[in-house]
């Protein structure tokens, strides 16, 4: 993601929430209140990367897109389902309406800011850990969970500058890897755990995550009404506080696969030369 967008610029308040109302202020969107469309204006333009605020793609409905992007997985996670959820959305709401070309999409969420996504998740992240009970904490300390993992991302020169492919693969085969860790807080965890009288731990986060994710456009879409609204927010509560992961103490995995996903050899040369000896078999 850019750190600098070229057509950002200084624009009214007004014109920015009248674009983010649909998809950060109706009533029951998940989200709404810790990103409202206030703070994401706030933050974004001390990062200069407020864009296209009279369009489809503007910097509210694009990050609303990532964030849904970002905790799917599967096909659901793909651009083009990102995009079809947006039509959806705007169809129901009659506003305007993207085509099904991934491009826009693809080019807008590209001037998203890491430094505004990553102001955004730490005042949320702060205000979150600060509302935690007492009685959540570990000995009266906020413990936090430390797990690092790796990513991959589309082989460009800028990616490969600055997350190269391990040594030992060849140029051209491997793909830019990066190295994250992530900082998560044992005290907060989704609300149903305050409702249903269970430590945060004690529920499934992937759980969770499918639950909200599938009521997602329900609630987002005015599909449920208003008089139903605190009724099936509730029973999404009991359902995710029902989720329980195990208490496995000492538990030890082989890291191992299961199953063999494809019988096909691992890439020993870079793409483009596969493909010229593709065509030579072929013709």
């Amino acid at each position: 993601m850019s750190r600098h967008v070229p057509d950002s610029g200084s624009r009214g308040s007004g014109d920015f929430q009248q674009v983010a109302h649909a998809f950060l202020s109706g009533e029951g969107l998940p989200f709404a209140e810790i990103l409202s469309a206030e703070r994401i204006e706030r933050v974004c333009a001390k990062h200069d990367c407020l864009f296209a605020m009279r369009r489809v793609y503007s910097t509210a409905i694009v990050l609303w897109s990532f964030l849904s992007q970002v905790l799917r997985d599967g096909k659901d996670a793909s651009c083009q389902a990102a995009v079809a959820r947006i039509v959806s959305h705007q169809t129901l709401r009659a506003l305007p309406v993207p085509t099904a070309d991934t491009g826009d999409y693809c080019r807008a969420r590209g001037k998203l800011s890491a430094a505004a996504v990553r102001d955004l998740s730490g005042e949320v992240a702060s205000e979150l850990e600060a509302q935690a009970p007492p009685d959540w904490l570990w000995n009266g300390w906020h413990a936090k969970l430390v797990d690092g993992f790796t990513f991959t991302m589309p082989d460009t020169p800028e990616n490969q500058a600055a997350f190269p492919h391990p040594k030992s693969q060849k140029p051209g085969v491997g793909l830019p890897i990066a190295r994250a860790v992530a900082i998560l807080s044992l005290a907060t965890a989704a609300g149903a755990a305050l409702l249903h009288d269970k430590q945060p731990r004690q529920i499934s986060f992937t759980g969770a995550c499918q639950y909200v994710l599938n009521s997602w456009m329900q609630l987002s879409c005015g599909l449920i009404p208003n008089g139903l609204i605190t009724e099936y927010c509730l029973t999404i509560y009991s359902q995710i506080a029902s989720c329980e992961v195990a208490n496995r103490p000492g538990r030890l995995e082989p890291r191992v696969l299961k199953r063999r996903r494809h019988g096909y050899p691992l890439m020993q040369k870079p793409r483009t030369i596969l493909r010229q000896e593709l065509r030579k078999h072929c013709t």
